[in-house]
């Protein structure tokens, strides 16, 4: 059985990207974690785990991944709003329309994130960050 890692980080980066064709992408740059091309307000797609699901009558995988929405503002002038904004919008942006693993795996649903709280932190002297990060437990099923 193959693993629907790729299929599952490419659909979500394309959706994120706005380059699916869906018309839902971000207003914000769409990056893997990790990435050294990193901005000033982004999306971060961190790379998925995931599990094998067997029932009775499908297999399939248990899949996690996670979206970083950062955004940056000059220390001592907190927004957390704009973080939160593009969290919603990540997440709108996933929802509006199914995403497309290939041929060799379905999504079953795509369920609400789990909450995490929001995370602050310097960049440095004059720069903070805030991070709300979006984690959605996903279900496929072997085609």
């Amino acid at each position: 059985m193959s693993l629907p890692l790729k299929a599952l980080t490419t659909a979500v980066y394309e959706r994120l990207a706005g380059e699916d064709g869906a018309g839902l992408g971000v207003s914000a740059d769409v990056f893997y974690a990790g990435s050294k091309e990193a901005t000033t307000k982004y999306v971060a797609i961190q790379i998925p785990t995931s599990n094998r699901r067997v029932t009775k009558t499908t297999t399939g995988r248990t899949s996690i991944v996670a979206l970083r929405c950062h955004t940056e503002h000059p220390a001592g002038q907190a927004k957390p709003l704009p973080a939160f904004d593009l969290a919603s919008e990540a997440n709108d942006s996933l929802h509006g329309a199914p995403l497309d693993l290939g041929t060799d795996h379905n999504l079953l649903y795509l369920p609400e994130p789990q909450d995490a709280p929001p995370e602050q932190y310097d960049i440095d002297d004059a720069t903070r960050a805030m991070d709300v990060v979006l984690r959605y437990d996903l279900m496929t099923q072997r085609q």
